[in-house]
């Protein structure tokens, strides 16, 4: 009996041997993948990072390359496909935002015996056009006069204006525009330098026109055919733009687009700007207030279905809009218009379909955050259960297109990813991220994800490094 249980063992460790070795094969197309990839992600260029990479069939779900695929790393910008899918899961593709004006009583004659409310609900895809549309429809409601105050009320989101984590010298550049329940223009406002008369000042001024915004400093006209070189900066918490430089006699205007400090204030002074463009009297100023019980509408800006809103999050990566939707998730699903209640219910999501707790660090909607962090596999588990999701189409829809649009408009371009690759993509400083999808040649769709960070090669070098990734997955027989 001892021989024959000893000879069954034996076997039993060839038995294992052999499936081993018939897994490693070399000549499997697997592994040839594999190395493929092994000797892209360890060229000399790119090996002190830390990369982090999954890629599985969608087909039948094998996992065809793994590398630290369940560390949690930076995502940058990959960030927004936790926000984006979550909030898709919880309302639907044609859930839709709002904005209201109000009035705290009825007006009368033409004339409002009170104050006018501008009521935000958190619609980051508000424009110009938009909030002329809303005092358009006041000058059609009757109203000529405003004895009381422009009210600007953003209550339905908390008062944190960055999410947790991010750079200070972040706060002035457009891409680190501040969050607010009330949003226009993601909360950027573009500073316009004119030529005047050669060896005058230029004209400075701002779109939309906006009197809480001040200038300091005077670009020079220079003479027609010099070159030109204007520059403006906001100042950090003001709204004070520092502007110089020269500009030629015969240049069209310059501009530069920056965020802006306080955008409720802002908002409502535009607001106010465009009553009296339309000979609405004001006989109060703009104060920050929420809307008294009661009060009655005047008018209701509506957004585009939630569907357009995640293709301008995904394929151009507006962070301000990713934010706003995080605390849009938070109001809708938690009852509170808070970064902390979207991440909640971000969490719940994750749970639900099947990423592990300890493989997401969630600061922020955006991925403007440092702090934020999670693994290639958990993108991939996200990606994989949005690709079977009823909502899959709206979902490829939103991500940019190799070679096609969105921040992948000039990837792979005359490979076979071009128009095939759909990826999200994200970009810091030392880190970069692109997970999404690509079919092969002989079409098995295949997802992944990969993560890069702490690098001290050039962004040139990563950019390279994913694009020979998805050039080599889309090109598989």
């Amino acid at each position: 009996m001892k021989i024959c249980r000893l000879a069954f063992v034996f076997a039993l460790i060839f038995a294992m041997s052999c499936a081993a070795f018939a897994h490693h094969d070399p000549a499997s197309p697997d592994n040839e993948l594999a190395k493929k990839l092994d000797d892209i992600i360890h060229a000399d260029t790119v090996k002190r990072g830390f990369i982090g990479l999954q890629i599985e069939s969608l087909k039948d779900g094998r996992v065809l390359y793994s590398h630290n695929a369940t560390n949690i790393l930076i995502p940058a910008s990959c960030m927004k496909l936790i926000v984006t899918s979550a909030t898709l899961d919880a309302l639907g593709p044609d859930f839709m935002l709002k904005t209201e004006v109000l009035a705290s009583s009825e007006p009368k004659d033409g004339v409002l015996s009170g104050d006018l409310i501008l009521k935000g609900y958190g619609d980051s895809s508000l424009d110009t056009k938009g909030l002329e549309q809303m005092a358009d429809a006041v000058k059609a409601a009757g109203i000529t006069r405003v004895t009381g105050d422009v009210v600007a009320d953003d209550s339905y989101f908390d008062g944190q204006r960055f999410g947790w984590g991010w750079s200070w010298d972040y706060e002035p550049a457009e891409y680190a525009a501040p969050i607010g329940a009330l949003c226009l223009n993601h909360n950027c406002i573009t500073v316009v330098v004119k030529p005047g008369k050669e060896g005058e000042a230029a004209k400075v001024g701002f779109e939309p026109a906006a009197t809480c915004f001040k200038v300091e400093g005077e670009p020079k006209t220079t003479a027609a055919g010099s070159k030109s070189n204007v520059w403006a900066w906001r100042q950090r918490q003001s709204n004070v733009v520092s502007c110089g430089g020269d500009i030629a006699a015969d240049a069209k205007p310059d501009t530069t687009t920056l965020s802006v400090n306080d955008p409720t204030v802002w908002i409502g002074d535009v607001f106010m700007n465009m009553l009296k463009a339309r000979g609405i009297a004001v006989e109060g100023k703009v104060k920050l207030d929420k809307a008294p019980d009661g009060a009655k509408l005047i008018t209701r800006h509506e957004s585009e279905p939630l569907s357009s809103i995640l293709e301008n999050i995904n394929r151009h990566s507006i962070n301000v809009m990713a934010e706003s939707l995080l605390r849009t998730l938070g109001a809708q699903v938690k009852g509170r218009g808070t970064g902390s209640a979207g991440i909640s219910a971000e969490i719940d999501y994750l749970k639900k379909i099947g990423v592990e707790p300890d493989e997401v660090n969630i600061q922020d909607g955006s991925g403007l955050s440092r702090a934020d962090m999670v693994s290639p596999r958990a993108l991939v588990t996200i990606l994989k259960y949005m690709y079977k999701s009823p909502y899959s189409k709206v979902w490829l829809d939103s991500l940019p297109v190799a070679g096609g649009d969105g921040t992948l408009y000039f990837s792979m371009r005359g490979t076979a990813a071009e128009g095939n690759l759909r990826a999200k993509t994200g970009n810091l400083g030392w880190v970069q991220s692109m997970s999404g999808y690509v079919n092969t040649k002989g079409g098995e769709p295949l997802v992944f994800s990969l993560i890069v960070n702490n690098y001290k090669c050039s962004d040139n070098d990563i950019y390279r490094m994913r694009t020979k990734i998805g050039v080599t997955l889309a090109e598989l027989p």
